[in-house]
């Protein structure tokens, strides 16, 4: 039996683009998310993945990063230094978070400096322990 398609693949594919999860698309064409993944795997949309989505879903206005690109010389060293601890400290096996793993409180309040003023990232949107 072939079921009715509830969107042709062009608007299924241009929603889920926009960050519509298969939970609102479902929603949205009144039927099950078992009948959107039935439509997604015939038109061969690729699905996000757990993290994907969940990024998507904390992010709505797109990547929350910035980078500033034009920098005095103080930002150029706090960039330096922002880089430096990442790449020595950082956590590097996750695509969409961020975990930096130091104990030294000054270590730690520089990187929070560069989220904030080189990555241009609200502080609200990390934390520390």
């Amino acid at each position: 039996m072939n079921l009715p398609s509830p969107l042709n693949q062009k608007e299924l594919a241009k929603y889920y683009q926009q960050g519509f999860s298969m939970k609102q698309l479902a929603d949205k064409l009144n039927c099950s998310e078992h009948k959107i993944v039935y439509w997604m795997d015939k038109y061969k949309i690729n699905r996000r993945n757990r993290s994907d989505a969940l990024y998507v879903r904390l992010n709505p206005a797109g990547d929350p990063f910035q980078i500033k690109t034009i920098l005095t010389s103080e930002e150029c060293k706090l960039y330096g230094l922002g880089l430096g601890i990442y790449w020595g400290e950082g956590e590097k096996n996750t695509k969409h978070q961020l975990r930096v793993a130091n104990t030294d409180p000054d270590v730690i309040q520089v990187f929070a400096k560069f989220l904030t003023e080189i990555c241009l990232l609200k502080r609200r949107k990390f934390f520390i322990t």
